[in-house]
């Protein structure tokens, strides 16, 4: 299947009967007083594979702010219940129409039966339709209809909606699809750990040249630290996270406790002797026992001001019990003591941190969650904790980051094992509660802003592709991918690579699948990689929206596409034609030529304007101007 129309009837209450025609075989337009489609068929102007093997068109569709781009793509991409929350289900109407294998068979959904002629003998109580029809291009019409949920011809007709927003302000993941037909629409909004790490270390080397890296390609996982202070307990009874005693009990924001035991020299304690990867074991749980403690009852103190009034609540048999665990002697060490001695006492105070967090954990997940089995806020930190022990100390370059260097050595299935397991819990919804997803942040250092907008979608449609499970080697899957403005933040260099490497990792990651691409875009660098047949132009005529084929872009110079009114009114800063159009007022008058001060602010002005052109002619009006007047003397 693939789309070749979609119109945009009627949106915010305003009639706009905007035509989108996607198709190089197919011509479709519609008549809205006759209420009807009129489909031919037409040879295709691309060459074959013009995109490459498994993407049959790309287009792109530009035009200025409030052109209905985005509108566009949220009719075609968002799913219904986000669909509906989006536009008026009673004013609003839509419908979009897919050619399949056979050229006579069609798949038309949209939200309003009255829009076609044939389609209103159909009987519904509900607005929204999913048709297949046969189109007789002699009466021009369609003659046999029928609801797309009783297809014959499905299982071998199929497409997958993935939509890219610019900005998603909610998360939105309510299953929306036909029934009896495979056709569904995903969002690509997320990104699984391991589809990055396997990106970064595979698919990223194949097509983007180590010379655009601007150092070692890492990943990172951090420990966030959030948590910075014990917030009292009311009955003024509290716990020794490290068991420092009175004296330290006020150091225990996390920053300052580690900055604390690695400078200290008067004092001796076993953190100041740790390896990286104890210290981030360590401050791993510290956090996670601070913010279990933290989020018990907070509230305001009228009594305790002085501590920003924030409290917490807990019983006073739990701080009891914690408090009996701990062996004071267990942080300190002597000057004698060997690293197997150390390391038996770091093993004893891991050994604490972690019954805390038990003790910590396990309460609140009974008194909040009680016997719900789909709780894993306990669990997944546990997991957590085991699986970063079970890392080579190479990987932690911090008390709180865990470095990946992707591309000279091989990654230890130790980090794979660790970031499935991230995954795992992050993508869990639902089934399996947990916290993990905001105790630890994955980045990568170093990487421009342009790479990293880069990475971020292909990645993003690497996971969505996966979550979705729409690939299958034994049978081609379509999918129609729908990318509102990409790269918006992107370097112009970066822009104008944009499609060769989509298409580039498209075509060699997914074999199996036919891409219909759709973007949309204000950028007129874009243009030049996409042929006049395949740009749709959103543009203003007579104060109404209508929709042209692009005039003009493919291969075309990018300063000439620059220079096109459609995007721009000007071709340099409003700031800079501003500023020469009052100068060149000021030069026409002449009344600086008997002022020497005036006569200097216009020659400096003038000297500042780097289009030799321009100055050219600014100094030749001085110049002419002059000699007039030394003329008329």
């Amino acid at each position: 299947m693939e789309l070749i129309y979609t119109n945009l009837h009627t949106i915010d209450g305003n009639k706009l009967n905007l035509e989108f025609c996607f198709s190089n075989d197919f011509k479709v337009s519609y008549n809205q007083t006759d209420k009807k489609i009129f489909i031919e068929k037409s040879e295709s102007k691309l060459p074959k594979n013009f995109f490459g093997n498994n993407i049959n068109n790309i287009n792109l569709v530009v035009g200025k702010n409030a052109s209905r781009k985005t509108t566009l793509l949220k009719v075609l991409g968002l799913k219904r219940k986000d669909l509906y929350n989006s536009f008026d289900k009673e004013t609003d109407s839509w419908f979009s129409i897919y050619s399949t294998q056979d050229p006579t068979k069609f798949f038309i959904e949209g939200n309003d039966f009255s829009l076609i002629k044939e389609f209103r003998k159909l009987e519904n109580p509900n607005k929204e339709f999913f048709i297949n029809g046969i189109y007789d291009y002699n009466k021009n019409e369609f003659v046999k209809i029928k609801f797309g949920i009783y297809s014959d011809h499905h299982e071998k007709e199929n497409i997958q909606v993935l939509y890219y927003p610019s900005s998603m302000t909610k998360a939105m993941n309510y299953v929306s699809e036909v029934q009896g037909y495979k056709y569904t629409r995903h969002y690509v909004t997320q990104k699984k750990l391991s589809d990055m790490l396997s990106f970064l270390t595979k698919d990223y080397t194949e097509f983007v040249n180590y010379l655009e890296k601007s150092n070692e390609l890492k990943l990172c996982l951090k420990v966030n630290e959030n948590e910075k202070e014990v917030f009292s307990n009311r009955n003024g009874d509290n716990f020794k996270i490290y068991g420092l005693g009175k004296t330290q009990t006020a150091i225990l924001r996390s920053n300052k406790l580690h900055k604390f035991m690695d400078e200290s020299s008067k004092t001796n304690y076993i953190l100041s002797k740790l390896s990286n990867k104890q210290k981030y074991i360590t401050n791993y749980l510290e956090q996670q026992i601070l913010s279990a403690w933290n989020s018990f009852q907070v509230a305001e103190d009228d009594e305790v001001k002085n501590i920003e009034g924030k409290t917490v609540d807990w019983p006073e048999d739990i701080v009891k019990e914690i408090n009996s665990l701990f062996e004071a002697s267990t942080l300190k060490y002597n000057e004698t003591d060997g690293n197997k001695t150390i390391e038996k006492k770091y093993n004893l105070l891991i050994k604490y941190q972690k019954s805390l967090l038990e003790i910590f954990g396990g309460f609140l997940e009974n008194r909040y969650l009680g016997d719900d089995p789909d709780s894993a806020y306990l669990e997944s930190k546990l997991v957590f904790l085991d699986k970063i022990q079970r890392i080579p100390e190479h990987y932690f370059s911090s008390r709180n980051l865990i470095s990946i260097l992707l591309d000279t050595i091989e990654v230890h299935e130790s980090i794979y094992d660790l970031i499935e397991t991230l995954d795992e819990y992050n993508f869990a919804g639902e089934y399996r509660k947990n916290t993990l997803s905001t105790e630890i942040t994955a980045y990568i250092p170093s990487l421009s802003d342009g790479q990293a907008e880069l990475i971020d979608l292909l990645v993003k449609i690497r996971t969505t592709i996966s979550l979705s499970q729409i690939y299958n080697k034994t049978n081609k899957s379509n999918i129609l991918l729908l990318l509102d403005e990409p790269g918006v933040y992107l370097h112009p260099e970066w822009s104008r690579k944009l499609i060769n490497y989509l298409t580039t990792y498209l075509n060699n990651q997914y074999p199996e699948i036919i891409f219909q691409i759709i973007i949309t875009t204000h950028s007129p660098i874009l243009l030049s990689d996409i042929p006049d047949y395949s740009t749709l132009k959103i543009v203003s005529n007579k104060k109404r929206l209508m929709v042209t084929k692009g005039e003009g872009g493919y291969g075309k110079n990018i300063y000439e596409l620059m220079k096109d009114s459609f995007f721009l009114d000007a071709f340099i800063g409003e700031f800079a034609e501003k500023k020469i159009n009052d100068l060149i007022i000021v030069i026409d008058k002449g009344a600086w030529i008997s002022d020497a001060s005036k006569k200097d602010k216009i020659i400096k002005e003038v000297s500042l304007v780097e289009d030799q052109l321009v100055r050219k002619g600014l100094e030749n009006k001085i110049k002419n101007i002059m000699a007039e007047q030394i003329y008329n003397n």
